[in-house]
Order: C-alpha cells, then sequence, then structure tokens
C-alpha cells in the first residue's frame, strides 16, 4: 500500500477511474483528498499518473512554471532537429521524387481535412 496526497476533485477522478485500488484514508485527512493506493489491484501506468499529479499538486508553481518553459524549449529544439532532417532528406530527392512527395502530400492532407 502507498499513501498520496490529492486534490478532493484528483481523488474522486481516480476512485471512480479504479474503486479498488485507490481507497480515500478513513476521516478528515481522506476527505481532503489523501487517498491510499492498494498496490496490489493497481496497474502500472494508474500507479504513475497518480504519483505524478500528486507530485505537481505538492510541488513549488516556481518549479512548476521552470519544468514547463523547459519541456517547451526541448519540443522545439526537437522540432528543429526533425524540420532539419527533412530538409536534408527532401534536399537529396529528384525533381521526379519531390513532384510525387508533393502530390502525396496534398492527397494525404485533404483525405485528413474531410
Amino acid at each position: 500500500m502507498a499513501t498520496v496526497n490529492l486534490t478532493s476533485e484528483q481523488q474522486a477522478m481516480f476512485m471512480h477511474a479504479a474503486p479498488r485500488t485507490f481507497v480515500p484514508i478513513p476521516g478528515g485527512w481522506g476527505r481532503l483528498g489523501s487517498t491510499n493506493v492498494l498496490l496490489a489491484y493497481a496497474k502500472e501506468a494508474m500507479v504513475e499518473s497518480v504519483l505524478e499529479m500528486a507530485w505537481r499538486t505538492a510541488a513549488p508553481k516556481s518549479l512548476l512554471k521552470r519544468m514547463v518553459s523547459c519541456q517547451a524549449r526541448k519540443a522545439a529544439e526537437r522540432a528543429k532537429t526533425v524540420r532539419a532532417q527533412l530538409s536534408r532528406v527532401l534536399g537529396q530527392l529528384d525533381a521526379g521524387d519531390a513532384l510525387w512527395l508533393r502530390h502525396v502530400s496534398a492527397s494525404t492532407w485533404s483525405a485528413r481535412r474531410e
């Protein structure tokens, strides 16, 4: 068994999703969101999710802001790397391949929009 501190809303969400796994602590602490996690019934993904949510609930807001800006910066760097790789590949195509790729891309895009 493990114990996590959630908000009341988060606790209700997890209890609804897996009532055998997430049980409020008896008394006032449980009404405030303190929750027992019965690991014998828990799925790994659910435990990871509840731990992350509990951590985000307790973490200082300044730390969360730094993490979000760091994640955004890493995502931008990954996108830049992907664009560079794609540009390199497209630069190696001959004119016929490039024309075919534009046609396929346009067809795929219009099919997704319908």
